[in-house]
């Protein structure tokens, strides 16, 4: 599970940059205000998250809403992340172990994989979304759900 590459990070910024500015924009806000209340030192901590694993893209895409919607210029990543409980899940421990659980609750359909290996990684996937809301990076998570299931084989 590497760390992300500078390149593959400075469009990944972008991109989510571009979304978020869009969606600011048709919301009928002026993109200026979006720049007023994202720090600059508050995003570079974002993107630093981001590099570090310890933010998933999803918690990027809702950290970059809830920084253009808060007034509070000084407020911190941290407040943000224990607010609304968006520190990514990257403990391979507990991510097993949340995949297990995926597997038995789904056993019908994990029972599939051999034969609709992708159908069955979207089915499992989407239930432990559900629970774990964007907490869990999906590379890591497909992974896992990889390995157990060839194992179960």
């Amino acid at each position: 599970m590497s760390k992300l590459d500078n390149n593959h990070l400075r469009h990944l910024a972008l991109e989510v940059l571009l979304n978020d500015v869009k969606t600011i924009s048709y919301e009928g806000r002026k993109i200026r205000k979006f720049a007023q209340t994202v720090s600059p030192s508050l995003f570079a901590e974002i993107i630093i998250h981001l590099d570090q694993r310890l933010i998933t893209r999803f918690s990027l895409y809702t950290l970059l809403s809830l920084c253009s919607k808060n007034r509070d210029t000084n407020r911190t990543l941290k407040s943000f992340l224990d607010e609304h409980n968006m520190h990514a899940i990257t403990d391979e421990k507990q991510l097993e172990q949340i995949a297990s659980q995926a597997i038995q609750e789904n056993a019908k359909q994990a029972a599939r994989y051999k034969t609709s290996p992708k159908k069955t990684l979207e089915v499992l996937h989407g239930q432990v979304y559900k629970k774990y809301y964007g907490r869990i990076h999906e590379d890591m998570m497909t992974e896992i759900f990889k390995r157990l299931l060839n194992k179960n084989e």
